[in-house]
């Protein structure tokens, strides 16, 4: 929404400015893939699979046509490939699995499943009766605030602007079944 609402500014260009993005988030996940890549396999394995994202005609059109999907699996893939060069990064990670997670709800699981890898080390030793200290809560926390900043500003705007936090949840299935179309 507030990219769109950026783009607009820019009258009739700004769809162009939306679909530019598209085609960006685009070459970030092709970038992205080919770190990952190369961090866990090297360079050679990187280039392959930056060569198969790019065989991929179907995401290259949802780029080309301006499909925020691409930019949702960019921030992922990014956010996995800073954690791959360097386990339970921590903040960096969390702020773009927020991001991802305005864009589509169902990153909201893999941060929340990101705070618990970041979180273990601690928590088990809080199981085995060892003491947390209190930078480690204060870090915890942090992270669990920047966990919790896509689901409170989803569900805090639906409640804005429609009266009903789950709307943008709910809505999809309905129009589906009004639209008579499989719904997922």
């Amino acid at each position: 929404i507030f990219f769109g609402t950026f783009c607009s500014i820019f009258g009739q260009g700004g769809a162009r400015l939306m679909v530019l993005g598209s085609i960006g988030s685009f070459v970030a996940v092709v970038a992205g893939i080919y770190r990952v890549g190369r961090i866990c396999f090297g360079p050679v394995v990187g280039v392959l699979a930056a060569l198969l994202m790019l065989s991929r005609f179907f995401d290259e059109n949802l780029a080309a046509q301006g499909y925020l999907d691409i930019s949702y699996v960019a921030l992922i893939v990014w956010a996995r490939a800073l954690e791959v060069a360097r386990p339970r990064r921590g903040t960096v990670v969390f702020v773009l699995l927020a991001a991802a997670g305005l864009l589509r709800p169902d990153a909201w699981v893999l941060v929340g499943v990101y705070w618990v890898w970041c979180a273990w080390p601690a928590l088990n030793g809080f199981l085995k009766g060892q003491r947390i200290a209190t930078a480690q809560w204060m870090t915890l926390a942090r992270y669990a605030a920047l966990a919790l900043i896509a689901p409170v500003v989803w569900l805090g705007f639906d409640e804005i602007v429609t009266g009903n936090p789950l709307y943008s949840l709910n809505s999809p299935a309905g129009l589906a079944q009004e639209l008579d179309r499989k719904s997922t």
